[in-house]
């Protein structure tokens, strides 16, 4: 029986322009996203890493892509 569960991530982005956008990256889940303004780019990343996160579970991939980027269970 499947049993629903919520998770909060806590991740932390880099953001540099490369004219004229601006670039956002999560380099623990290596996501990328851009924007033409910082807070653009910043909210582009978050729907990125949501996407991720949601695409990853749906196909029940999650632990093996976390584990692939170097995530361990504690």
């Amino acid at each position: 029986m499947a049993v629903p569960v919520q998770v909060d991530f806590h991740f932390y982005g880099m953001l540099h322009q490369e004219s004229p956008w601006w670039i956002a990256h999560c380099p623990a889940l290596d996501v990328a996203s851009q924007g033409r303004t910082p807070e653009e780019a910043r909210t582009n990343l978050r729907e990125a890493i949501d996407l991720f996160i949601k695409s990853c579970t749906e196909r029940g991939t999650l632990f093996d892509a976390l584990r692939e980027l170097g995530f361990a269970p504690v």
